[in-house]
């Protein structure tokens, strides 16, 4: 009948909509619950008496009083209640009371554990965010067909390039900034290769300033293992390496020294019996 097909419409909908649902009858019996309500708690109305299902999820007498009369205010107040699941744990959650004309009764539940998850989340992503954009090291996002999709300040200012110039575009297509003929092979290499690798390259900054960088290139991947991005960190080490070669160039002499004096040594250790027989010829 039509009726039916409403009913059916209806209940439909109702366990459709991603919250938890109760509904009272204005004696208190509980009348019908959603799937999300029976999913969350454990509980449904064919565990027990139908009047009994708040019994179950408030086996304290109090707390069970506390949440009926909350119920049957409706003030249209948010509150938090701990329903006892049917495993025996604690759900956080949150409810809203709704009176129909009929009398009957709407509860509307959300499960905080979930929203204080997603608030937990999005502070550890801002974290995360905040370090990534004050960090040190120049940070660049690669997706797998070799993009740029993010860099972060540090690298704007090692540099020389904006994110509106960079992100977007294929990486390999910067040939003024990756002067060093190795990169191409790199990245072939990393590609075919999806592994950590790190070593020290050149680049050229936006002024045509030539620098030397230490860099790690760390394929990113999904829960499947498939890579989804690459991640490249690049530090500056030019005055690094300016002093590596000045300390090379200083062994280099020290070396030199240590063999000439060396030589004039075993010269002298020579020369000295001769000269010595010379003078007493």
């Amino acid at each position: 009948t039509k009726l039916e097909r409403q009913n059916e419409t209806l209940k439909t909908v109702f366990d459709s909509i991603p919250v938890m649902l109760i509904f009272h009858n204005p004696s208190r019996r509980v009348v019908m619950v959603n799937r999300e309500y029976e999913r969350l708690t454990g509980w449904s109305l064919g565990d027990a008496g139908a009047a009994s299902l708040l019994d179950l999820s408030f086996p304290d007498p109090k707390r069970r009083q506390e949440a009926w009369r909350f119920m049957k205010e409706a003030k249209r107040v948010w509150q938090e209640f701990d329903i006892t699941t049917r495993s025996g744990e604690l759900l956080t959650s949150s409810w809203l009371s709704v009176r129909l004309s009929d009398e009957s009764l709407i509860g509307i539940g959300i499960d905080l554990r979930l929203d204080k998850l997603c608030k937990q989340m999005g502070k550890d992503v801002a974290k995360f965010a905040s370090a990534v954009e004050q960090a040190g090291e120049g940070i660049i996002l690669i997706s797998p067909e070799g993009n740029i999709e993010y860099i972060n300040p540090a690298f704007e200012s090692m540099t020389g390039y904006t994110r509106s110039e960079v992100i977007g575009r294929p990486l390999c297509s910067f040939t003024d900034y990756l002067i060093d003929k190795r990169h191409r092979k790199l990245y072939d290499l990393i590609s075919s290769r999806p592994e950590v690798w790190s070593g020290r390259q050149k680049r050229k900054r936006k002024n045509g300033e030539v620098y030397d960088v230490s860099m790690s290139v760390t394929p990113v991947r999904d829960e499947t293992g498939r890579v989804i991005n690459y991640v490249s960190i690049i530090r500056d080490v030019t005055r690094e390496v300016a002093l590596q070669q000045q300390l090379i160039h200083a062994q280099k002499m020290e070396a030199l020294g240590t063999l000439a004096g060396g030589i004039a040594h075993d010269l002298k250790n020579i020369f000295t019996p001769i000269l010595l027989d010379t003078e007493i010829l």
